[in-house]
């Protein structure tokens, strides 16, 4: 194994447990209590984005640059890419 790849693997062996760690403080956490009393039929209107950007903690490279976003009421949307490719490496 190189010095390079040691070091790879290294930092996703770090980022993995960190990420557990987040996941698992998630489960553990209390649930919310439920204090609403309106219920929404239906939303209305558009969430906007406009410039957002991205980085991963302790990374150079932004994962995501400068996106501009419209998101109406009643859609459902997803950023997904190919597997692996928003990793930091």
């Amino acid at each position: 194994m190189t010095v390079a790849s040691s070091r790879r693997l290294k930092w996703a062996v770090g980022a993995h447990a960190a990420g557990g760690e987040s996941v698992f403080g998630l489960i553990d956490s209390a649930s919310e209590q439920e204090t609403g009393t309106r219920e929404i039929e239906r939303a209305v209107g558009t969430v906007r984005f406009r410039d957002v950007g991205f980085f991963y903690a302790n990374t150079p490279a932004a994962a995501l640059v400068s996106v501009h976003l419209d998101i109406r009421a009643g859609e459902l949307i997803a950023l997904v890419g190919p597997s692996g490719a928003a990793r930091p490496r």
